[in-house]
């Protein structure tokens, strides 16, 4: 399609009013949630993305030796690599899970996160003898009504701690005594 240099002109300078009217990103995103009765914390930022607390935490957890080897991740965000953590990519467009490999050092496998179902990895740990723990509120709260979302893939002997990533995170960093 050709349009004269004319109306698209006229195009731009409408979209360019449009765009004014509308509220940065992140204001948009935090008066939606807002509106659900969700409250939204940004911590720290970077040029890109804005690092939530679960991030610095885990990193602190890390850094403090609680926490070993990579941060397996079905998100392509690389959040966990901006906050400076080792990322293992678990999720491919083939929706064939990679093999996590765990490092010896390695005594439980922590699963956070309503869609963090990736059984093989868990498999895996358990087959290594490891202890799986999941923080999952076990639900989603959708315009003020809970629906239960149960964990598909916990075993028996697998912990789940029914709470949301950064309140379960930021207790077992109180109870190791690791500051972040």
């Amino acid at each position: 399609m050709i349009v004269p240099l004319d109306q698209w002109h006229e195009t731009q300078l409408v979209t360019a009013q449009m765009r004014r009217r509308q509220a940065p990103g992140w204001d948009r995103v935090h008066e939606a949630a807002a509106q659900h009765g969700i409250e939204l914390t940004a911590v720290r930022e970077t040029d890109t993305h804005i690092l939530y607390e679960a991030h610095w935490v885990l990193k602190a957890l890390h850094d403090a030796g609680h926490a070993v080897g990579p941060v397996a991740t079905h998100n392509f965000d690389r959040l966990f690599a901006r906050a400076s953590l080792p990322e293992a990519f678990m999720r491919r467009y083939d929706q064939r899970t990679p093999h996590m490999e765990y490092p010896p050092e390695a005594r439980s496998l922590l699963v956070v996160g309503l869609h963090a179902d990736r059984r093989s990895v868990q498999q895996r740990a358990r087959e290594l003898g490891l202890r799986v723990f999941f923080v999952d509120t076990e639900g989603i709260t959708e315009n003020g009504v809970h629906k239960e979302y149960l964990i598909e893939g916990a075993r028996a002997g697998d912990v789940i701690v029914r709470s949301e990533a950064i309140p379960a995170l930021r207790r077992l960093a109180e109870l190791l005594k690791v500051e972040y």
